[in-house]
């Protein structure tokens, strides 16, 4: 049984989430209260969730591995407002000062460090919870890491990832490599929705299996063609949509973990 309890926020998702939220136009105001209710947003989940051990991870910031596989990752996001990210050096020097743990590794995103820490978690027998309104984070279940969302409040489970996409959280990486992602420009396979994807994939196991039907001509129609003419590009998705870090070990020992007092 775990002794620990860490608990995991996606640092950047928390502040974006509340920053979006207010339809103010962009300014030092909005930039800063949104850091300042990104922060108790972040305390209340201490208070929810009684954590032992506490880590706020955000994006390295740059180019990561996926833009050397692909310079297209994310050209259509639009880059973060300037306003926000001077109040979010400022909102991170702060948390540090109060006693925050915080960590970003180079060339990766938030979601890949949370992978790689969550993991390393789990391996030595911690408890671990990831805080996130990203529904990309329920693949994470199958290491045995619990994901809950902060907003919707509840908790991203099996069942949940079955209900809201089709197929079981291991499922998800090949789920979202068919179907593509335009948030992150993820190019996927053409015209493959979220019910066909699910279909495939039920079907056949996992993505390459999809593809290797689809080349053996188990798949008919223009799903079939689209499918073997665009194979590689279905790989490079997979590639893409995978959670992928450095992060494999707890270097960090885990009293300089230990989650900030509430008082």
């Amino acid at each position: 049984m775990a002794t620990n309890k860490l608990l995991l926020f996606d640092g950047l998702g928390i502040v974006r989430r509340c920053y979006e939220a207010n339809l103010a136009p962009d300014s030092v105001d909005k930039a800063q209260s949104a850091a300042g209710v990104a922060l108790q947003s972040m305390i209340r989940g201490l208070r929810e969730h009684r954590p032992s051990h506490a880590l706020v991870i955000f994006d390295h910031g740059g180019p990561t591995w996926r833009h050397d596989l692909y310079p297209l990752y994310k050209a259509n996001r639009k880059p973060m407002s300037p306003y926000l990210a001077a109040e979010l050096f400022l909102m991170k020097e702060r948390m540090a000062d109060l006693g925050w743990a915080l960590m970003a590794h180079p060339g990766e995103e938030a979601d890949d460090t949370i992978k790689g820490v969550a993991q390393a978690a789990v391996e030595v027998g911690e408890e671990v919870v990831v805080l996130a309104n990203d529904k990309d984070l329920v693949r994470l279940v199958d290491y045995g890491v619990q994901v809950y969302n902060h907003y919707h409040r509840c908790w991203q489970d099996h069942d949940w990832c079955m209900n809201r996409f089709g197929v079981k959280p291991g499922l998800l990486t090949d789920f979202l490599a068919l179907m593509g992602d335009s948030v992150d420009n993820i190019p996927g396979v053409d015209r493959i929705g979220e019910k066909t994807a699910a279909r495939l994939l039920n079907e056949y196991g996992h993505l390459t299996a999809v593809l290797d039907a689809a080349a053996a001509g188990e798949i008919k129609g223009v799903i079939g063609k689209r499918l073997v003419e665009q194979r590689e590009r279905a790989l490079i998705s997979l590639e893409l949509a995978s959670l992928r870090s450095t992060f494999s070990s707890l270097d960090l020992w885990m009293d300089e973990l230990e989650a900030p007092s509430l008082r």
